[in-house]
């Protein structure tokens, strides 16, 4: 699948903006990927490479990302879920799987709690777990203020990056309950030697949502897909074609 030359511009109208993504309509297995908190769609470069052409996949820019839309609003996890939600709808999915990394890995879990008629859900070296936050900040009081601004070199906009890192430490912090709450199956990835996210909160996410698989990429830090994206893409094709 080429990046470049497989893929067509859409456009998702929200109540917020429009929401841009990228689609291959494949005809098979539709896959959903979200990106981190900075990036957009075009992080995914490296690893569609290795997916098939048959897949349908969508590559979207959340708000306040990428080429969509950036309000004046609470970035909510809430929010972002909303917008996955709604393309879902656009796109009429069925049996749909959600692939989320680090912010996104957030949102995808938070989204899969809440639809349990996935097909399956990835996260990839995934935040937003609150027992894990918690302890960061913990031991290093200074940790969202660094998260803050290395977000912020990657996407310029206070306003989205500052209302982001403010939803760390807070209510929609995924708990041991609402991570047992998953039914979808689930694959948890991790870099091996992850230095942003540590590798035992992947531990924690395999050990809490019952009906998962923990593959961890060796010798990999916060983004397998970007970093070792042949590897990472057949750990993911050999989980998704359980079913296909």
């Amino acid at each position: 699948m080429d990046f470049e030359k497989d893929f067509s511009a859409r456009m998702l109208k929200t109540a917020w903006g429009d929401v841009n993504y990228l689609a291959n309509d494949g005809g098979g297995i539709p896959v959903i990927f979200i990106h981190g908190l900075g990036a957009s769609s075009k992080t995914w470069k490296r690893f569609v490479k290795y997916l098939p052409d048959s897949m349908d996949v969508y590559l979207i820019d959340l708000l306040g990302h990428g080429r969509s839309a950036a309000p004046t609003t609470d970035y909510t996890i809430a929010l972002q879920a909303s917008v996955v939600e709604q393309l879902v709808l656009a796109e009429d999915l069925r049996n749909y799987y959600l692939f989320g990394h680090s912010y996104g890995g957030w949102i995808a879990a938070y989204y899969a709690e809440r639809h349990p008629e996935m097909a399956g859900l990835v996260l990839e070296d995934a935040a937003g777990m609150k027992d894990f936050a918690e302890h960061r900040i913990a031991q290093n009081p200074k940790y969202l203020e660094e998260l803050h601004r290395n977000a912020l070199a990657l996407n310029p906009r206070p306003h989205v990056v500052g209302s982001i890192v403010d939803s760390y430490g807070a209510s929609e912090e995924l708990t041991a309950e609402d991570l047992g709450s998953i039914e979808p199956r689930t694959l948890v990835m991790w870099g091996g030697v992850d230095s942003v996210i540590d590798i035992k909160c992947g531990e924690m996410f395999h050990k809490q949502i019952g009906n998962s698989e923990f593959q961890v990429i060796a010798d990999t830090g916060h983004t397998p897909h970007y970093e070792k994206p042949e590897v990472a893409s057949r750990i993911f094709l050999d989980f998704v074609g359980h079913v296909a």
